[in-house]
């Protein structure tokens, strides 16, 4: 018996449900017959969160680290501290389900980030990343941040971007160590939504390791586990650079081009630097969405997706029962007399469903 089955077969924490069984074509598999289980729904009152949507906001944003020899017009880490943090709390309020991604982040900068985010609210705000020089404390940290109230982890791991991805090293032509920080999370909302956030950020000279490391990125994720995946991050990549173009081909669709443009805000750019006459306005940082993600502003079904039934992918079948739609999308601001860093934060609002069906 499935974790998810085991959740939901006979008296759960949600109340009393039914398994029935139905049979099905495994068209992507070519494996002749596969079982589904579907929820027969004796009372929907006794277990309303297993048909919740979840409001998920993802927030990504390179904080530009804590740069002892600092550039022109940039200001030091002890004036910037207080807009990163705020920026993040306050565009994290709204709904359910709230994920942030940051690059470049150094250990003091994170303990100052959580310290401010839990500021009145002690131990509401978690995290998992590590530093990419030894794998612990050294380095520029991708941490993946998210509320203890909203979410449970499930598991989380980093690999290197690098021919030997699972120790701390510099690949192929790259000048720095780059990281991938991967959390998979469970809904406290729904806990039938399990979805995987991935964040990263890309060397910033390798050019062959930038290639690389969308390649080694697709071959992990789509490796993985059963869940939908979400990736963000600086890629230092622009939309028509070939790193860009190997995530679009393999599936991943980029929030900035999937929400419409009456539910677009913002900016135009994601990379600004420092000096406000003189600003770089190149798009480098994005959050993919899974290959099966909408666009739409309209209520969401509670039927399977039928129209993805089709495509070779993998994990399709469990895909299936997930049902994920963008509602917004937007980049932010980040001048307040001065950059609070050099990248503007980024932001997608998508609703998350599950169906109350599992395959076995």
């Amino acid at each position: 018996m499935t974790e998810d089955e085991s959740l939901m077969n006979g008296q759960t924490s949600y109340g009393a449900v039914e398994l029935e069984e139905r049979r099905t074509e495994d068209k992507n598999q070519g494996k002749g017959k596969g079982k589904f289980f579907y929820l027969k729904v004796i009372s929907i009152t006794h277990f309303p969160n297993l048909v919740d949507p979840l409001n998920l906001r993802i927030y990504t944003n390179n904080i530009r680290f804590d740069n002892k020899n600092r550039d022109s017009h940039e200001k030091p880490w002890s004036k910037r501290k207080q807009l990163i943090t705020s920026s993040i709390a306050f565009n994290t309020r709204p709904g359910n389900a709230n994920v942030v991604c940051l690059q470049e982040v150094l250990h003091n900068q994170l303990e100052d980030i959580l310290f401010n985010l839990n500021h009145g609210n002690e131990g509401e705000w978690t995290y998992y990343g590590v530093g990419r020089s030894d794998g612990l404390t050294r380095g520029e940290y991708a941490p993946i941040l998210f509320k203890d109230q909203e979410w449970s982890v499930i598991e989380n791991r980093t690999f290197w971007l690098s021919e030997t991805p699972d120790v701390p090293s510099r690949g192929w032509d790259a000048a720095l160590e780059r990281i991938v920080t991967m959390v998979t999370l469970q809904s406290r909302v729904n806990p039938l939504i399990k979805i995987n956030f991935f964040n990263t950020h890309y060397d910033h000279k390798g050019i062959e390791a930038r290639r690389k490391s969308s390649l080694l990125i697709i071959d992990r994720m789509t490796n993985y586990n059963d869940y939908p995946s979400f990736l963000c991050g600086d890629f230092n990549t622009q939309p028509t650079d070939e790193p860009y173009h190997i995530l679009k081909e393999h599936g991943f669709k980029d929030s900035r081009t999937l929400a419409d443009s009456l539910n677009s805000y913002g900016h135009w750019s994601t990379f600004t630097g420092f000096d406000k006459h003189h600003e770089d306005n190149t798009i480098i940082d994005y959050i993919w969405a899974p290959y099966f993600a909408k666009n739409g502003n309209k209520p969401v079904s509670h039927e399977l997706n039928s129209d993805i039934a089709d495509i070779n992918y993998y994990n399709v079948n469990l895909h299936q029962q997930y049902n994920i739609v963008i509602k917004a999308f937007g980049i932010l601001h980040s001048y307040f007399d001065f950059y609070m860093s050099d990248h503007r934060p980024v932001v997608a609002d998508y609703i998350v469903e599950r169906s109350l069906c599992l395959q076995v």
